[in-house]
């Protein structure tokens, strides 16, 4: 089910810095890094966790940088198992 703006409120402030909802209304993070080999294998690590809960976020890929976006598309909206996701890449 779609979060309220209220809970989506709530869920931010339980992750790390740098989880924001961009202009689309996604949950997004951009981390950063030295290199074009390390976002690789960040996504590389994202990947099966995001397969395994058949829930497939958007991830950006470029030198120093790794980014994702997350959204339930046939809920067009943020829920749960989008925070629930999160979580799990935080905790890479």
């Amino acid at each position: 089910m779609k979060l309220t703006t209220e809970q989506i409120d709530q869920h931010l402030a339980t992750l790390a810095n740098g989880w924001k909802l961009n202009g689309h209304g996604h949950l997004y993070k951009e981390f950063t890094f030295d290199n074009f080999l390390d976002p690789l294998a960040f996504a590389n690590k994202v990947a099966p966790i995001a397969e395994e809960m058949q829930h497939h976020p958007d991830l950006t890929i470029s030198w120093g940088k790794f980014s994702v976006e997350i959204w339930t598309h046939d809920q067009n909206g943020i829920t749960e198992k989008d925070f629930k996701l999160a979580n799990q890449i935080e905790a890479i």
